[in-house]
């Protein structure tokens, strides 16, 4: 019997080992896929240009004229009140 005990322990023990080493075989071939196919993707295609920022030079003479009687209107608000 204890020679039974012994055999079936062996192999249960033999075949965790197996499994160990399969797993390990297994997880390095993976990684090793993963890495070849990460290398053999092509670069990324260039990106757009950016925009081109819109002119203010035409219209900044109106805008600072606003902003001027904006702002003698309300400091001759305040002086009424």
């Amino acid at each position: 019997m204890k020679s039974f005990v012994k055999k079936v322990f062996f192999i249960n023990l033999h075949s965790q080992i197996d499994m160990k080493e399969n797993k390990t075989t297994l997880t390095t071939v993976l990684f090793s896929l993963i890495s070849f196919i990460g290398i053999a993707q092509g670069p990324p295609p260039p990106q757009p240009p950016p925009p081109v920022g819109l002119p203010i030079d035409s219209g900044l003479v109106i805008l600072l004229t606003i902003g001027l009687l904006y702002g003698a209107y309300r400091i001759l608000k305040l002086k009424r009140t």
